[in-house]
Parts: structure tokens; sequence; C-alpha cells
């Protein structure tokens, strides 16, 4: 009996769901529906990696957070499961049935962040003829973002393996070479380099996944992956193209460099207008009731910032001290009087950081003194915009 997964009606409603809250590569709406310029573009591949595990790849970035939603459903639309994770990269074993990956990326300015799905379905059947011993399992896209297994019959062949590979933007100028890490795969790269004056050098090399740093002209790059029952398998080539005219633009300190693949297969760099605030961060946090008096100072987590805090406190008779913090979340114990709490966070990008916030929080002898009391509740309020104080109230 054959299974038509897309014709299960919750599927059909996630699917829908996907069609609405995920965003096309191109042109990323705000909440008026004009492009985002704070926002990244959400991208991700899905390759084969070994067997019928999957690779799931977001170009890694700078500045970045990446948080995956993965849904698993059964063949008969059932979920089975959702899980998460928080890496750019990571490996997946599908089972029968569907599972849809969302990616939600966010950067400095763009806190909600950007969302794109993809689905991959697959197949009792699938599984049956993939794992046979003469079994090729290829990942292919069947649709706008929809994929599955293509299983085609190796026969003598089957021992030789045929390895695509990507590539992707890194830091400045530089690109990486990606391929499926396999294991008993050896990988044979020719690198063939052609300078705007004809020139040609030819490089080699043997990792799966390497960096490039390409000159104006053209690159072309072809691997071979060789098994021990294979010493020759189908060789993938792909091309990359520079100009001096690039290399002159991105080295502008307001220029953004990626990688991207052209209409005609061919890939190059693109070269657009950075955000001026777009590295710098903008952050905020929260005050909150902790412990009796003690309150407690939360700003979001992101493992690229550095945390600036000045604490500033001024008691009740005039006198003034100044503390300093690196944590984005921590408690502190106000005294008598009124403590500013201002935070700006920084980056290898941003240096000098973004824009600073500061709060205010006041404190009064008759708020501690009632405070004290066995049966009175502590909370902290906001009095106004960015002033905080406490509130005491009975417990009953």
């Amino acid at each position: 009996m054959k299974i038509y997964p897309f014709l299960n009606p919750l599927l059909v409603f996630v699917l829908c769901l996907s069609l609405f809250s995920c965003l096309d590569e191109d042109v990323i709406p705000d909440d008026t529906g004009e492009g985002n310029a704070n926002c990244p573009e959400p991208g991700f591949d899905l390759t084969a990696n070994q067997g019928f595990d999957i690779l799931l790849s977001a170009p890694l970035k700078e500045g970045l957070t990446y948080a995956w939603e993965i849904t698993t459903m059964g063949t008969e639309g059932d979920t089975l499961s959702v899980d998460t994770n928080s890496d750019n990269a990571f490996t997946w074993g599908p089972g029968a049935g569907t599972v849809v990956f969302c990616l939600t990326v966010k950067a400095a300015g763009c806190e909600e962040g950007t969302t794109l799905c993809k689905t991959f379905v697959a197949t009792e059947a699938q599984f049956e003829a993939g794992n046979q011993s003469n079994a090729l399992i290829e990942v292919i896209e069947t649709g706008d973002n929809t994929y599955t297994y293509k299983i085609t019959d190796g026969g003598s062949n089957a021992s030789c393996p045929g390895l695509n590979f990507a590539i992707k933007s890194l830091e400045g100028f530089d690109i990486l070479l990606d391929a499926p890490l396999k294991e008993g795969f050896v990988y044979d790269w020719t690198i063939t380099t052609t300078g705007v004056d004809g020139e040609t050098r030819v490089d080699s090399q043997s990792d799966n996944v390497f960096s490039w740093g390409p000159g104006a002209g053209t690159v072309e790059f072809c691997l071979n992956v060789m098994t021990s029952d294979c010493e020759e398998s189908e060789t993938f080539c792909k091309k990359f193209v520079a100009t001096e005219a690039q290399f002159e633009e991105g080295n502008q300190s307001n220029k953004s460099i990626e990688v991207i693949k052209t209409d005609d297969g061919v890939y190059t760099y693109k070269i657009t207008d950075k955000d001026s605030n777009k590295a710098c961060p903008e952050i905020d946090f929260d005050i909150k009731s902790r412990e009796g008096f003690d309150i407690l100072l939360d700003a979001p987590l992101n493992v690229d910032y550095i945390y600036n805090w000045t604490i500033t406190t001024t008691g009740a008779g005039g006198e003034t001290s100044e503390d300093t913090q690196s944590d984005n979340i921590f408690s502190w114990g106000p005294g008598v009087g009124t403590v500013e709490f201002c935070l700006f966070a920084s980056t290898d990008a941003c240096k000098e950081g973004g824009p600073v916030v500061c709060k205010t929080f006041v404190a009064t002898e008759a708020q501690f003194e009632e405070g004290n009391q066995s049966d009175k509740v502590i909370e902290v309020i906001e009095t106004e915009e960015n002033v905080f104080t406490y509130k005491i109230t009975d417990a009953n």
C-alpha cells in the first residue's frame, strides 16, 4: 500500500503554517511588510550524510543565534516529538514519516528573528530499499523546500561514492568548502586557479572541509572520493569567480561580503552595504523580584556579547559609589537611596558597543522597616518608565 503523507489533514495544516510563518530567503519582511535591514536572511542546506542520516547546515556568522524547532510526525500524521537545537549545523536521522525543520536566526536589532522551514518526507518503502547492500542513498528536493530520499541500485559500482559539497561564506573574502564527513572515505580535492592574467596553478586538499581565500580570477574546485573498494568515484566540480572590482568594493569598512550561487551555477561574491548599526548590539534588561529585598538584573544571554554594566549607588546621605559587572544576569541588594543600573553590550565586530540602557531603582527607609515584618510580601514594581521600587503588601 502506498502512503501519501501530504494528504493527511494534520500535515497539510502544518505545511500551511510553514508557508505563512517561514520567510523567503530573498525578502525578509518586518511587521510593516518592508524589508528589515537588521534581520538576517535565514537559509540552510539539507544534504545527505552517512546512510539515512541527513545534515542540516546553516552558514556560521558572527553575532547570529540559531534556534531550530524539529517537528517529527509519523506516517499517520500524528506528532511524535518536537525537538530543539541551537547549533548552526547538526545531523538528524529521520524515520518513516515527515519532519519539519524550522530555523529562526536572530541578530542585534532583530530580536524577534526570521524563520525558514523545510520539510523532509520518508517512507517505509525507502528504508526497505535503502537497507539493501547495493543501494545508494541520496537526498533530493522534490518541490519548494520539500525533500526526500532517492534510492538507486548501485550495481557493481555501489562501493564507489559520489559525494557533493557546498561552498559557503566565511569571514571576509574567505570561503568554506564543505563535504559530508563519512567513515572510510578518502577525500581528493583538485583546486585549479586561473588568475586574471591567465596564469594557472593547481593545488590539492585531503580534508572533507577546509577554507580557501580566492583572488581575482576563477577557481575550479573538484572533489573525488575514494574508498577501499573504489579507487575513483564520480567527480563533482564547482566554479568560483571573483573580480578585482569586488575586492576593491568589499574592502571598504561599510561593506558586507556574502557568497552566492548565480543562475548559471557559478559561485561569486555579493557585496552589499552594511547597516552601520547592525554589528552593534541593542540590548535591554529586566529588574525582577528575588528573595527578600534582593533584586535580579536579567539581560538576554548571547554568547557573542560582552556585557558592560555600571552600577552607581547614591545613599540617603548623598554619598556615591560605583561598581561594575560583566555577567548577563546577577542579583543585587539595594540599600536606602537610589541605584542606577546602566548596560551596553559590545562584540568583536563592535568594540565600542551598542547604545546604553539605564534604569533606576529607588528604596526608602520606610520600605525596609515595613518589609522586615514577618507578615509582609516584597515585590519589585515599575512606577514610571525605567524607574523601579519595592511594593510592600500583606502576606494575607
